[in-house]
């Protein structure tokens, strides 16, 4: 049997399987699971006796974590080694999702694992931060993700790439920054790759980024074509337009290079745009 935390989130739902364990602080999952309180983290997952964590839970919100970095590093940081703690006293295998943020955009391709880190703000920080502790641990899986979008179990749909579709679908111009350039990914994709790495036991540090490295204009674009939608309606703004209105700082060029996964377990890079495609299909 496999846990996860963070179990209504977006990760967590598009990860297949009928051996997973879903825990949450949400209602909505089979259990319940604040991962900032050591005794519920020891108590359940000792419990349970999972052979792994998957563990999603995180606080994603930049500018919240960036206004309150305590509280970031306490659901980021000290919720990540309750649960490592938990799986060492059982021997399950902790894997862990980070993300592109841990690396400062001055690289303007696609980041490798070899790669040197450099947060810019409290939320990559945080995920950095939980990894180091990880590494500690032998029997661990991190694996680094890019910008991401899909399905939550309940229909849900999250993501940069369904608020341009809904509102050109309404009819509506949009303003869409022309940089922060990134590896999309959709999280069916990235929920088989976390399937085929659990199942096949791997270990140490991946990266699974998307197959088309875009600036957000450019993803924009090429999502309405592949939509069937008027892409005239999106107009390109400057990179300065938008920080202006951001507490925490991003890096202009991240993204991650998914070939060491590729090489090694035959894992594709995602087509994100793919849920443009499907998006066409199933719109009324």
């Amino acid at each position: 049997m496999i846990l996860v935390t963070g179990g209504c989130g977006l990760i967590a739902s598009n990860i297949p399987g009928d051996d997973l364990l879903l825990t949450d602080i949400l209602p909505g999952c089979a259990e319940k699971l604040d991962v900032t309180d050591p005794a519920q983290a020891d108590q359940v997952i000792r419990r349970h006796r999972p052979s792994a964590v998957v563990h999603c839970a995180a606080w994603i919100d930049l500018d919240q974590c960036e206004k309150d970095p305590v509280g970031c590093f306490r659901v980021n940081v000290v919720g990540s080694m309750n649960v490592l703690s938990a799986c060492r006293a059982i021997g399950a295998r902790m894997v862990y999702l980070s993300t592109q943020l841990v690396f400062d955009g001055q690289k303007r391709t696609p980041y490798v694992e070899e790669d040197p880190v450099g947060p810019l703000q409290q939320y990559g920080q945080s995920h950095y931060s939980a990894e180091q502790y990880i590494r500690g641990y032998e029997n661990h899986l991190i694996v680094r993700t890019s910008l991401c979008h899909g399905q939550k179990r309940g229909g849900e749909r999250y993501g940069f790439i369904y608020w341009v579709l809904d509102s050109l679908r309404a009819g509506k111009k949009i303003d869409v920054v022309d940089g922060f350039w990134t590896t999309p990914v959709d999280a069916r994709d990235l929920g088989k790759c976390l399937r085929v790495l659990i199942d096949r036991k791997a270990t140490g540090l991946y990266h699974y980024g998307g197959a088309q490295y875009l600036s957000r204009y450019d993803y924009a674009v090429q999502a309405a074509e592949r939509a069937g939608l008027d892409a005239s309606l999106i107009h390109s703004i400057g990179v300065e337009e938008l920080m202006k209105k951001w507490v925490a700082r991003r890096p202009l060029f991240a993204g991650l290079d998914g070939g060491r996964l590729e090489r090694e377990f035959g894992v594709a890079p995602s087509d994100a745009l793919a849920a443009a495609s499907r998006d066409r299909k199933e719109a009324p």
